[in-house]
């Protein structure tokens, strides 16, 4: 991307956003940052989420894992594990940094909707992403602080989007671009509507059996799999949002009634969406 004029390396939270179930603690903007723990790696005792914006580098940590890093790759730090991340020596390094703690960050590892085992996501759109990002917490920006509850909704919504199923630590080298539409085809409705694998295939002028041969080849899952999984982190960004009743987010997400939804949710969560619901403080 091509960064605005004035970013600049500046803090955009003057105090913590604040919900039920955790807190934002800091968020801002890094120019040329010259990386974390080069010289031994850092345990930071939070969470964080970093969006390389420009510049290219490396992350490592104590599990062993060692990733090469561009811009669009999203770290997501866990507060036990050491790491090192930026740029190598003399390179550029420009990242959005959000540092978030809480008892819904706990649950959703519990139920392997966060893992440490992959701990870097993708963000197709960089650009999109420092547009929301910035919505959601530059100070000339986001919502009014009383609106916290909100906010902290709405990044927990990015987080999923961003940081899960995305293949095990980001996309492959090259991903196929005819293939990046289709997931977001695949994880956005249209105007209310969800598209279907044929009808995503016949979008992009590929028959359905090559499509998603193709599409499983270059994500790792299936198309159908990769929808019902977007469906279902939508349906938890959602349970812990608002009071969203079951019937309503069944068809909201395409799903045939409230039954088919609840056993779907179950599956991937491994809870009902009721019990999911009351374990996160949403009544």
């Amino acid at each position: 991307m091509t960064l605005p004029h004035d970013f600049n390396s500046r803090p955009w939270l003057e105090s913590p956003i604040k919900s039920l179930v955790g807190r934002i603690l800091l968020a801002g903007t890094l120019r040329d940052s010259p990386g974390i723990g080069r010289d031994s790696m850092r345990i930071l005792g939070c969470h964080a989420l970093v969006l390389l914006l420009e510049g290219t580098g490396g992350y490592r940590d104590g599990r062993g894992k060692r990733i090469e890093l561009r811009s669009g790759h999203l770290l997501h730090i866990f507060p036990e594990l050491p790491h090192t991340y930026g740029p190598e020596r003399g390179g550029r390094w420009n990242e959005i940094y959000v540092i978030f703690e809480g008892p819904v960050f706990t649950t959703l590892r519990e139920h392997r909707l966060l893992s440490a085992a992959h701990p870097v996501g993708w963000m197709h759109d960089v650009d999109e992403g420092y547009r929301r990002l910035r919505t959601l917490f530059h100070p000339e920006e986001r919502l009014a602080p009383d609106q916290d509850q909100t906010t902290f909704g709405r990044f927990l919504e990015f987080l999923f989007e961003t940081t899960t199923t995305q293949g095990p630590d980001g996309p492959p080298r090259e991903m196929d671009p005819v293939m990046v539409e289709a997931m977001n085809l695949l994880a956005v409705p249209e105007r209310g509507r969800w598209l279907h694998g044929a009808q995503v295939a016949a979008r992009l002028g590929l028959s359905h059996e090559t499509f998603r041969k193709r599409f499983t080849r270059t994500v790792g899952i299936p198309p159908a799999r990769y929808q019902k999984q977007k469906k279902i982190e939508r349906a938890c960004a959602s349970l812990y949002q608002g009071p969203f009743s079951l019937k309503q987010l069944a068809s909201d997400l395409g799903f045939s009634d409230e039954f088919h939804f609840s056993k779907t949710f179950k599956q991937l969560v491994g809870q009902s969406p009721s019990a999911y619901r009351r374990r996160l403080g949403g009544g």
